[in-house]
């Protein structure tokens, strides 16, 4: 799966030249989302076996453009839903990889909290939303008049079309959220701290 951080990685900006090697590159196979069967296991594994289906994100060491690739037991690596292809089992890792660590370890998000989550239809966005459900939070979502219906499917209990409205313009969104999460960038902390409840 081509990724946006790894569009970004080939585009070869100077910013990502810093991270990924200014003259050459760092990693000669880049690749951070993997799905398919195991060929070989080290001696000391014990959750994996020969022959096991799993799906995973190799963010270290990338390599999962290759046909084999090495990841360590316990990396981010997981038994593959026996429903899902392979296809759709990477890009589970996507948004999810991305949305966990800010909404359970950044926001700490509760049972009881609200949640904006702006740019709720990408794949960071629809990860998002789906994680705050499953936290217990009430979500409002801001995406596009054309994702008004995927956003509402995947659970999200109010909906604002940022065509039609800005959140952080409008009065009745201010002291509102336990929580904004900008999945896309693209509104500043100093706009969107007035729909922020207090402390």
């Amino acid at each position: 799966m081509v990724t946006s951080a790894m569009c970004e990685a080939r585009a070869g900006s100077a910013l990502t030249r810093m991270y990924f090697g200014l003259r050459k590159p760092k990693w000669p196979i880049l690749g951070t989302n993997f799905s398919g069967e195991i060929e070989a296991v080290g001696s000391s594994v014990v959750e994996f076996q020969v022959g096991d289906r799993v799906s995973g994100v190799n963010v270290t060491n990338f390599g999962a453009y290759a046909e084999y690739v090495v990841v360590q037991e316990d990396g981010v690596i997981a038994a593959k839903p026996g429903n899902l292809s392979d296809e759709e089992a990477v890009a589970v890792f996507d948004g999810s990889i991305t949305a966990l660590p800010f909404l359970r370890d950044g926001a700490r998000l509760r049972s009881g909290q609200s949640i904006l989550i702006n740019g709720a239809s990408g794949a960071v966005g629809t990860a998002a939303m789906q994680l705050a459900k499953r936290y217990g939070a009430t979500v409002t979502a801001v995406c596009s008049t054309s994702n008004v219906a995927l956003v509402t499917s995947l659970g999200a209990d109010h909906v604002i079309d940022y065509t039609r409205r800005d959140y952080t313009d409008t009065y009745d969104t201010y002291d509102t959220y336990d929580v904004i999460f900008d999945a896309v960038a693209k509104s500043s902390f100093t706009r969107s701290r007035r729909a922020l409840k207090r402390d």
